[in-house]
């Protein structure tokens, strides 16, 4: 597998490089139909508005003529005054509607952008753990900020794309009333304008997608930086993460310079063509007006209206490019929305409460295809046991915990839960009933109340103080300046490794599970510490499940047996009174 795919959940790669772009098709639009559909009456109004100003623009140019023509030519002061005042009234309506149009797409399109990252991630949050096994998480963020290319379908721009549709008809009649052949001779320009952008649109399309991909490869390096900054600055690689950094930069400068450099050329050919068109006007009106067969009001107006018609011909030409950027966020975005998430490839069933019987048959997995992890594994615990996972480090004692909690599924063989098939239990509804003290505490930059009650976040304060004295946590949250309501820090850089171990014991505790794990949960206690957990579990845990992964030499007497994990099998070994683990 390479590392532009992921894995769902239902096992299939899943491509996220998005190296060709596809073409937009409306099928595609119906997965924003639910969000459209939510905000509908402030896009209608946006809309309503936008066909308010194009009857507004149109209206202008002809007051103009009727002006020149009908006005200042005769002498009219009279017509002139209400010509002028038309304009005057005209732009005043064109200032507010514009003013309106603006603040209700605006809004109308951060309703529905807001939604979208949300249920992405949401999504995201549900996705297994396997396409986070392959994809970082500044990768992720940037991804995830994607969504703001979708703007484009809800602002004014669309909008008024369909509505100029109706204005460029309307200014077509106009100007064939005003002058049928100088219409058609024209008009031949408008072929060239398609001709143009056709040339354009691929190359611009194609670096477009390279410049979203690269974006999000430097965020990701970026992020990896700034996580890992203790080990940076340990090895003294300031200079070389700056270095990289910079590669990456440079590399996405030039990409950005090159994509500026085809949109400028597209933009100045479109703009002399337009020019040039409207020297072929100003050459043969001024022939016929010197003729006396066009007036000077007539040519004025026939500019206008030509200018009018040629805006919406070169946004049609140019629509396709100017999409570029839509179409790209929404295939992405399409991507994480349509990725099945743990718990939807089948039914599921909603669990409130597990015995704690674990049964492990025949189970095949490795994270890569070529490399097993567990070959024909077997392991059978029963409910209120107290079992010892042991073995050399990578081994596979982890992964067993990850796979017991349904982080992954095994490519062969099967995993049963009080009897019922893992995949067939609700993810979300067997983790609520274990809990888990991993060598590698995760905590978030928080309060230390706020972290303890993220395993039971509505346990009452007395359950709290219960949870943090069983865990041998009190007397060093006593020891700080505003007890549980000190911030720790991002990741909990505040706190000693000993500290964060006691904090996910409490967690632990709260969460009052039918299931406990202890993954090398001894590797940051002192000696005090491991007796305190260790009388725990023979006093506090005596009728749970309890899995214990280590091997630290300490003593559990109550420990039922032992199972030695190594060279991809699982095998019991005997259990004679006293285990040194």
């Amino acid at each position: 597998m390479t590392k532009s795919q992921s894995i769902s959940a239902s096992g299939e790669a899943v491509n996220l490089k998005n190296e060709d772009v596809p073409k937009l098709h409306w099928k595609q639009l119906r997965l924003l139909w639910p969000y459209i559909r939510s905000s509908w009456k402030l896009g209608m109004v946006g809309a309503i508005g936008t066909i308010l100003v194009s009857v507004l623009l149109l209206s202008q140019p002809y007051l103009i003529k009727i002006g020149i023509d009908n006005a200042i030519g005769p002498g009219d002061y009279g017509l002139l005054r209400l010509v002028i005042l038309g304009l005057f009234g005209s732009q005043v309506l064109l200032f507010g509607a514009s003013w309106a149009i603006n603040y209700t797409l605006n809004k109308f399109s951060l309703e529905i952008i807001t939604r979208i990252k949300r249920d992405i991630f949401c999504r995201l949050l549900r996705l297994p753990m396997s396409f986070f096994d392959e994809h970082q998480t500044g990768y992720l963020m940037a991804r995830v900020g994607e969504v703001e290319g979708l703007n484009l379908f809800f602002s004014s721009t669309l909008v008024y794309v369909v509505v100029s549709f109706a204005r460029s008809g309307l200014s077509l009649g106009i100007l064939i009333h005003l002058n049928a052949g100088l219409t058609v001779v024209t008009l031949l320009a408008l072929p060239l304008f398609f001709g143009i952008t056709r040339l354009f649109t691929k190359d611009i399309r194609r670096l477009s997608c390279d410049f979203y991909e690269k974006s999000a490869l430097l965020s990701r390096g970026m992020q990896d930086s700034l996580s890992g900054i203790e080990v940076v600055k340990s090895f003294g690689a300031e200079d070389r993460e700056a270095m990289k950094f910079n590669l990456r930069l440079n590399d996405l400068r030039d990409l950005n310079v090159r994509k500026t450099i085809r949109m400028s050329l597209y933009s100045e050919t479109l703009s002399f063509l337009g020019a040039g068109t409207g020297f072929v006007i100003l050459w043969l009106s001024g022939w016929k007006i010197i003729s006396g067969q066009f007036t000077l009001g007539s040519y004025i107006a026939f500019s206008a209206y030509f200018s009018q018609l040629l805006g919406p011909t070169q946004m049609l030409a140019n629509l396709g490019l100017t999409l570029q950027p839509a179409k790209i966020a929404l295939d992405r975005t399409r991507e994480f929305l349509t990725m099945d998430a743990e718990g939807e490839s089948g039914p599921i069933e909603q669990i409130s409460f597990i015995k704690g019987n674990i049964d492990l048959r025949d189970v095949d997995f490795g994270y890569e295809s070529s490399k097993a992890v567990f070959s024909k594994a077997n392991l059978k615990v029963r409910a209120g046991e107290k079992i010892l996972i042991a073995g050399p480090n990578g081994s596979g004692k982890s992964t067993l915990i990850k796979l017991i909690m349904g982080f992954y599924r095994p490519q062969g063989g099967d995993i049963l839960i009080d009897g019922r098939p893992l995949q067939d239990i609700s993810p979300t509804a067997l983790r609520e009933r274990i809990s888990i003290v991993s060598q590698n505490t995760f905590l978030f930059s928080d309060t230390i109340r706020n972290n303890i009650l993220y395993s039971s976040p509505e346990a009452k304060s007395g359950e709290v103080d219960e949870a943090i004295r069983l865990s041998g946590a009190m007397e060093f949250i006593r020891g700080l300046p505003k007890g549980l309501d000190t911030e720790i820090g991002e990741r909990g850089i505040r706190l000693s490794g000993g500290e964060k171990q006691k904090l996910s014991i409490a967690r632990a505790i709260l969460r009052q599970s039918d299931l406990i794990i202890f993954d090398e949960a001894t590797t940051h206690l002192d000696e005090s510490s491991v007796i305190f957990l260790r009388e725990m579990i023979q006093n506090r845990f005596v009728d749970k499940t309890c899995l214990v992964v280590s091997h630290r030499p300490i003593e559990i007497p109550v420990i039922d047996r032992i199972y030695w994990v190594e060279g991809g099998s699982i095998r019991e070994k005997e259990t004679r009174g006293v285990v040194p683990i």
